[in-house]
């Protein structure tokens, strides 16, 4: 029993800084937000994603936020913040996939200038 008491108890003081149960104000928070460990992991795991898995996950965001706005009927304040929600995903989305494009034909560009330049072997 004081083993689950203390799990419980412990669980209940990480909960206003897990991510799960942050708000906007708790992210800008620094006190919060700084030595989090599990906001951290999060960050970690966000950062070690390649570009174009980030853009596709933004677009998956983007498309579940369009689908939950499209299903609410009643409230209309809900549906617009889905909205503009899936709006902003799909620009996150958009942006990164430039991002990709013009990496893309900058390396493409300076990988055939490489190959073109006429060496002298001695």
């Amino acid at each position: 029993m004081i083993l689950r008491l203390s799990i419980r108890q412990a669980y209940t003081e990480a909960m206003p800084i897990h991510p799960l149960f942050m708000d906007e104000d708790d992210f800008n928070d620094p006190n919060v937000t700084e030595n989090n460990p599990a906001l951290d992991a999060i960050n970690r795991l966000i950062e070690s994603a390649t570009p174009r898995e980030r853009a596709a996950q933004c677009k998956l965001d983007g498309n579940q936020f369009f689908d939950v706005a499209r299903s609410e009927k009643k409230d209309r304040a809900k549906r617009e913040e889905n909205m503009k929600l899936a709006l902003g995903a799909y620009v996150r989305s958009s942006v990164r996939s430039w991002m990709i494009a013009q990496a893309d034909e900058f390396l493409h560009i300076a990988l055939r200038s490489l190959v073109a330049v006429p060496r002298k072997f001695d």
